[in-house]
């Protein structure tokens, strides 16, 4: 961490890669390996790693199920839409093939498997990339109101420290001279 500092900045050129890549990588069918894959992509990609890894807790064994399913969706209606015809899998069937994997039960149906993985890929990719761009515009504009909140607060302690060191001396809140 000491030879690669950038992973823990939070300046606008290392989070909103870290948001774009990060929502990606949360949303593709990678449950188990994400957390270190995104320590390591962080530190080759020198991007901010605890943003980008705090993004892999959005799949998690409570939101596994309807993420991947809505993933296969979004995947499924935009190959649809590029005229690649893709059939739907309902939760139920979704469920089941996520009890056998975890069963270890899945060689008969590894090419359904792996069909079913590639949709859900796309459509994570998808949804990552449109969370990570909403993300990253929330980030730009939140980090352009701070400087602009810094730079007037500059201006503001210049004026005051100014009008502190030119006070004329016959000055009515001269507080040197003695109330008589």
């Amino acid at each position: 961490a000491q030879k690669r500092p950038e992973i823990w900045s939070f300046r606008v050129k290392r989070v909103v890669p870290a948001l774009y890549a990060g929502f990606i990588v949360a949303f593709l069918p990678l449950y188990g390996i994400q957390l270190p894959l995104s320590i390591l992509m962080a530190w080759l990609i020198r991007v901010n790693l605890p943003i980008f890894f705090s993004l892999q807790l959005i799949s998690n064994p409570l939101t596994i199920l309807p993420l991947y399913f809505a993933c296969f969706q979004i995947g499924r209606i935009g190959l649809n839409l590029l005229g690649v015809e893709v059939s739907g899998i309902s939760i139920q069937e979704m469920n089941q093939l996520i009890l056998q994997v975890s069963e270890g039960s899945i060689s008969h149906q590894l090419n359904y498997l792996w069909k079913i993985w590639w949709i859900t890929a796309a459509g994570g990719l998808v949804l990552g990339t449109f969370l990570g761009s909403v993300a990253a515009g929330v980030y730009k504009l939140a980090a352009y109101e701070v400087t602009l909140s810094y730079n007037r607060l500059k201006v503001l302690q210049s004026h005051m420290h100014h009008s502190a060191t030119h006070q004329p001396e016959n000055s009515p809140n001269d507080s040197s001279k003695p109330l008589t």
